[in-house]
């Protein structure tokens, strides 16, 4: 098609009259009379900046490897050699998300090129692949792989997991409303899942858990494993399950058949349930799978409200032969009890001088109430000023707040305002002897609270003052006194030039 102007869905070859279908562009075949469809610098991949590979041998890879690539991301490569050879194709490293990112190879270019493999993600996994995957553009050979691969697993193979490589053959649920995660580390917020792994007891090892999931309403999370062959025998599934928080609601284990020539209807069985907070404890679960015929396991972590609702897995296996006795039933943490409503001002307000020093919010460290506005001044000596320190700091991140003011009143110049759960943060000193405090909180959420002490005395946390003969800076250095207001700054800060008048 020749034309000044192209239309929808086209663009101008490189001589700027000839237009193209888009999707011709970069396709393998030169659709442009001058070629300018396929040119190397506009086709070039973002992954590796290359996109016609020619000759008899060749490598490419995905963005940034091996680091991650980013999302959103599509590449594409055209393969040719000599007419007559075929290719063979080594993945010596494939590690892409399963069956949500996907490696696609096509026999042929342009429009009648025909796909013949696709959804190897789910093959990335497993050392018994070794990355490596022929392709000699045979229709179906890819195809064919994945099955005679998948029918040479056992079934305890496609369950079994320690994490500390990966998700094994697990797979994540892509209906749900998020991902399980694995992790080394412990998670946020503090007070809920686990600080380490249940394989080895420390940061080294890995294992999966629930993401952090705000909200009110109720939430699932599951990951599933691959289709269990037919056993004639029993199995034993076996797994390590952390629920710890206040907030922790429900672990379900389901089978899942669906219909086929061995089952006429398809079915869900819950056949493993706990509910509850079991403590900062990594406990042992186990379920006798009497009929494994195109079943699914399924691990399902339901959430309700709150922040403290982590729910973790570790150490998944399936072995011959039926569960022996079941282990004790973990021990439910008893939900705390919610604190009793506190008077707007906290009973006071408060005036504290020395030696009774210390002081905290109220009900600490259990949780303190809701929509409290509590007061409290702290006195010195006329002439001394006040060091305040926190001891202990825990309150809800931007919501429940103190606010330290230098002097008496709620009206007195801000020194600060904390909040969340760092108590790491500088010891506030005032420049009177009087310092308010003042803790507000809002209509849900809390923490342990605070708990605080001061001292007073004469220039606390200031410099000593100049010899005579010497200016302080601001700043705190001290210079002469006739380089004040000179015209020239001599403080770091130039403070001995402000408020010189004309």
């Amino acid at each position: 098609m020749s034309t000044g102007k192209c239309p929808p869905y086209h663009m101008a070859c490189g001589d700027g009259t000839t237009c193209v279908a888009t999707m011709q562009f970069c396709d393998g075949v030169d659709n442009c009379p001058d070629g300018s469809d396929e040119n190397h610098t506009l086709c070039a991949t973002k992954c590796d900046g290359q996109f016609l590979l020619l000759g008899p041998t060749g490598s490419f890879h995905s963005e940034n490897f091996p680091l991650p690539y980013n999302n959103g991301m599509i590449c594409r490569w055209v393969i040719r050699v000599q007419n007559g050879l075929a290719i063979k194709m080594n993945f010596h490293s494939f590690d892409t998300e399963e069956e949500i990112d996907t490696l696609s190879l096509y026999e042929g270019t342009g429009q009648g090129k025909n796909l013949t493999c696709k959804y190897i993600t789910l093959l990335s996994k497993h050392n018994k692949l070794e990355g490596r995957l022929q392709y000699d553009l045979v229709l179906g050979l890819c195809e064919m792989a994945v099955t005679v691969f998948l029918s040479v697993l056992s079934d305890e193979e496609r369950l079994s997991c320690s994490f500390e490589e990966g998700l094994c053959f697990w797979r994540q649920e892509p209906e749900d409303e998020g991902d399980w995660i694995r992790t080394n580390t412990p998670t946020f917020p503090p007070f809920t899942g686990p600080n380490f792994d249940h394989t080895f007891g420390n940061q080294s090892g890995y294992y999966i858990v629930t993401p952090g999931s705000p909200g009110q309403w109720e939430k699932n999370f599951k990951i599933r494993s691959l289709r269990l062959a037919h056993s004639k025998e029993p199995m034993c599934l076996k797994f390590w399950y952390h629920m710890y928080g206040e907030n922790v609601h429900r672990l379900r284990v389901l089978v899942e058949r669906r219909s086929t020539s061995l089952v006429r209807e398809a079915s869900v069985i819950v056949v493993f349930q706990k509910e509850g907070n079991y403590g900062d404890n990594w406990n042992f679960g186990q379920v006798t799978l009497n009929s494994t015929a195109d079943a699914t396991v399924v691990f399902e972590a339901q959430k309700k409200g709150g922040m403290k609702n982590d729910i973790a897995l570790d150490d998944i296996s399936l072995t011959n032969g039926p569960c022996g006795a079941d282990p004790p039933d973990p021990t439910v943490v008893p939900t705390p009890t919610t604190p009793p409503p506190i008077p707007p001002d906290c009973g006071g307000p408060f005036d504290l001088w020395e030696p009774n020093s210390t002081f905290s919010s109220p009900n600490y460290p259990h949780s303190y109430g809701n929509k409290a506005s509590c007061l409290w001044t702290l006195h010195a000596r006329e002439g001394w000023n006040i060091l305040l320190h926190f001891l202990d700091f825990d309150v809800e991140s931007t919501y429940d707040m103190v606010e330290v003011r230098d002097g008496a009143g709620p009206q007195s110049e801000l020194l600060g305002v904390f909040t969340g759960t760092d108590a790491t943060f500088p010891d506030v000193i005032s420049t009177a002897n009087q310092i308010t405090v003042i803790f507000f909180t809002d209509s849900t959420g809390y923490g342990r609270g605070f708990r605080a002490n001061f001292t007073s005395g004469l220039a606390l946390g200031m410099p000593k003052p100049c010899v005579t003969g010497k200016y302080r800076c601001q700043s705190g250095e001290c210079i002469s006194n006739v380089s004040v207001c000179n015209g020239q700054p001599d403080c770091a800060d130039s403070s001995d030039e402000a408020d010189c008048g004309e």
